[in-house]
């Protein structure tokens, strides 16, 4: 997952809607094991119990900062293929972008990311 922007506002603007995102997810039993590996299964069930009653609204403040970047890649456009590149340099070949923002310029980033990555 990534929340990025052109701008530092843009990317915690997008950081909000990845926030609801892991939400929905991790109210899942299917998801519960990132929770669980993150020391977190009183908020995979507070997650659940909130979806079971169509909380949505409530749920993403469940998702504090620590559990959204253990999940999420949070960066400005420009400073983004170094996150990207830091965050899994050595742990992944491939990688295929799971955002919100479609007007980011992938192609640039990509080839950033390939160049840092070596």
């Amino acid at each position: 997952m990534i929340a990025t922007g052109r701008t530092a506002g843009e990317a915690e603007r997008a950081r909000d809607g990845m926030r609801a995102q892991v939400a929905f997810y991790d109210s899942t039993p299917t998801y519960r094991g990132v929770l669980v590996i993150e020391g977190r299964e009183e908020a995979a069930e507070r997650l659940h119990r909130l979806s079971v009653r169509g909380a949505w609204r409530e749920m993403p403040a469940l998702v504090d900062d620590g559990l959204l970047d253990a999940v999420c890649t949070s960066a400005t456009w420009s400073d983004l293929p170094a996150a990207l590149a830091r965050r899994y340099r050595g742990r992944a070949t491939r990688l295929m972008p799971y955002a919100a923002s479609t007007a980011a310029p992938w192609g640039e980033i990509a080839a950033e990311v390939r160049r840092i990555a070596g």
